[in-house]
C-alpha cells in the first residue's frame, strides 16, 4: 500500500523536494553573505535596503545603521549638487564566499563594489559622475568606486585619505559616523576649487562622542537622539558664551589698574546692565543681612532689587545676589567662595567652612541668574584678587560646562594662571573657542541633514558606470 502511494505521488514528492532544496539554498546563501546580484537597488526597492522612503541612495540590507544615521547620511548626499556627483552608500554584513572564490578579500571587495555601481547605474550616463562607498563588515573591507567624470577631482590620494579617516570609526563599530565623515569629506573635495580637505575632529578634543560605545547607543534609542543633540547644542553655546565672558574679565583685569567685574563668578551670568546703587554700598550690609535671611533691598531703585544685582563681600569679591544668598545660607557658607576669608555672620556659633574639591562648590547647579545685557558698572575689584578669582572661575567653567572646558583644558588654564602667562591662556581659550564653534556648526549641519534625508533621495541614478577606485582593510 505504501509502495503504491509512493509510486502514485512520486512526481508530487519530487516537486516538493526541489522546493525545499531551493528554500534551504536561499537560506544558506543569505547566511553565507551576499552576491552582487542579490543587492537590491535602493532607488527601486528601498524597503529591501531598510529605507522607509520612496527612493534612497543608501542600501543597508542587514540593518547595520540606525535610521537616524541613514537620514543624516542621506541629507549630506542630498546637499551635493546632482550635476557635481551622484553618491551611493552600501554596507553589508559580509560577501558570499562564492563571490570571493580564490581571489583575495581586497580584489573581491573591488569587484563587488564596481559590479553594484554598474548594476545600480550610479551617476549620470553622460558625465559618469557616480561614487559608491562600500563596506563589508565581517570581511573588514572598504572600497570607494568612482566614475570617470569625477576622477579629475577625486584622485587616489583623496580616496585613500577618506578611507583612512573612516577606519577609526569602523574599528569601533561606529559605522554611521564612518559614512557621515566619508560623505562630508568627499563633498568638501568635490565642491572645493582649491582641494581644501575636510578635517575630522581630533580624538584628543575629549568632546567627540562619535565612536559611541554600546551603552551610548542604547541611551540614544531610549531618550531620543534629537533631544540629546539639542541639549548638547545648547550646552556648547552656553559654554562658548561663558568662555567669552571669562576672556572679557581677563582682559579687564590685565589692561586696567582696577576693573569692573561684569559677571558673577558662581553662575557666570552677567550683572544687570546698570544700577543706581554702588556695589560697595551693599557690602556693609550684605554679610549680616543675607546670613540672617534678610536680603538687602533698596526701595529707591528697581535695579537694586533684581535677583542678579551685584553684591560685594568685605574682602572685595563680587557675586550676584541670588548666588551669594544661597552660598551664605548654606551649611558652612561663612567664608567667601573665592578667597575663603571669613564672613561675619552676626551669630555666636560660627559654622566651620565647607570642604571644596577642584570641581565642586557649595552653589547648587540651579543657581543661574536671569540673563541681562551688560555694560560697565561700578562693581570694582582690584588686580589683587585676579589669581584666586580666575582659578575659581576656571573651575566653575569646568563644573558647569565639562564638554567645553575639559579636564585637560582646565589643567592648562590652571597652569597659565599660576605662572601669570596671560598670553598663553588667551591663546588656549581662543583655540578652544574655534573648536567649539566648529562643533556647533557640525551639529547644526547634522540637524539640517537629518531633516533633508528623512524624505529619502532627491534624485534617481542616471546610468553611470564604475571607472575605478581605491580600497582598504580595517
Amino acid at each position: 500500500m505504501l509502495i503504491l502511494f509512493i509510486k502514485s505521488n512520486f512526481m508530487l514528492m519530487f516537486i516538493l523536494l526541489i522546493i525545499i532544496t531551493g528554500c534551504l539554498t536561499v537560506i544558506s546563501s543569505n547566511s553565507e553573505g551576499f552576491l552582487p546580484i542579490e543587492i537590491p537597488n535602493p532607488m527601486i526597492d528601498p524597503k529591501g535596503c531598510n529605507r522607509d522612503v520612496t527612493k534612497s541612495n543608501i542600501c543597508d540590507p542587514n540593518n547595520l545603521l540606525s535610521k537616524d544615521d541613514k537620514d543624516i547620511i542621506e541629507g549630506y548626499i542630498n546637499s551635493i549638487p546632482v550635476e557635481t556627483a551622484q553618491l551611493a552608500v552600501l554596507v553589508i554584513e559580509k560577501m558570499n564566499p562564492l563571490h570571493i572564490g580564490y581571489s583575495s578579500i581586497d580584489k573581491s571587495t573591488e569587484l563587488f563594489a564596481r559590479k553594484v555601481h554598474d548594476t545600480w547605474g550610479v551617476g549620470d550616463k553622460v558625465t559618469n559622475n557616480g561614487i559608491l562607498i562600500f563596506v563589508s563588515k565581517l570581511d573588514r573591507s572598504i572600497y570607494i568606486s568612482i566614475g570617470k567624470g569625477v576622477s579629475h577631482k577625486l584622485n587616489d590620494f583623496d580616496i585613500d585619505g577618506a578611507i583612512e579617516n573612516m577606519k577609526p570609526y569602523l574599528k569601533s563599530s561606529a559605522y554611521g559616523q564612518a559614512f557621515q565623515h566619508a560623505v562630508l569629506e568627499i563633498r568638501s573635495i568635490l565642491l572645493s576649487s582649491n582641494k581644501t580637505r575636510y578635517h575630522r575632529r581630533s580624538s584628543s578634543s575629549e568632546l567627540d562622542d562619535y565612536a559611541l560605545p554600546l551603552f551610548g547607543l542604547f541611551a540614544i534609542f531610549l531618550f531620543g537622539y534629537g533631544y540629546l543633540e539639542r541639549r548638547k547644542l545648547s550646552n556648547l553655546k552656553k559654554g562658548e558664551e561663558a568662555i567669552n565672558k571669562f576672556m572679557r574679565e581677563l582682559s579687564d583685569s590685565t589692561e586696567q589698574p582696577s576693573y569692573a567685574s561684569k559677571s558673577c563668578p558662581i553662575c557666570l551670568e552677567d550683572f544687570p546692565s546698570s544700577t543706581n546703587t554702588d556695589t560697595n554700598s551693599h557690602s556693609l550690609d550684605v554679610e549680616s543681612n543675607l546670613t540672617n535671611r534678610k536680603p538687602t533691598e533698596d526701595n529707591n531703585s528697581n535695579k537694586s532689587s533684581l535677583p542678579n544685582r551685584p553684591m560685594a563681600l568685605k574682602c572685595g569679591h563680587t557675586f550676584c545676589f541670588t548666588c551669594l544668598e544661597k552660598h551664605l545660607k548654606s551649611a558652612g557658607g561663612n567664608k567667601c567662595p573665592i578667597c575663603r576669608k571669613s564672613v561675619k555672620t552676626g551669630q555666636d556659633d560660627v559654622v566651620p567652612p565647607p570642604t571644596r574639591g577642584s570641581r565642586s562648590n557649595n552653589a547648587p547647579d540651579d543657581t543661574s541668574c536671569s540673563s541681562t545685557s551688560q555694560s560697565s558698572g561700578s562693581y570694582t575689584n582690584t588686580n589683587t584678587f585676579r589669581t584666586d578669582e580666575f582659578h575659581y572661575r576656571a573651575n566653575r567653567l569646568h563644573y558647569l560646562y565639562p564638554d567645553v572646558v575639559t579636564t585637560s583644558l582646565l589643567r592648562s588654564m590652571t597652569s597659565s594662571i599660576n605662572t601669570g602667562s596671560v598670553s598663553t591662556l588667551r591663546s588656549t581659550l581662543d583655540q578652544r573657542r574655534v573648536e567649539v564653534q566648529r562643533m556647533i556648526t557640525d551639529i547644526a549641519k547634522r540637524n539640517e541633514a537629518r531633516s533633508s534625508g528623512a524624505g529619502g533621495s532627491s534624485y534617481s541614478f542616471g546610468g553611470g558606470r564604475s571607472f575605478g577606485g581605491r580600497g582598504g582593510r580595517f
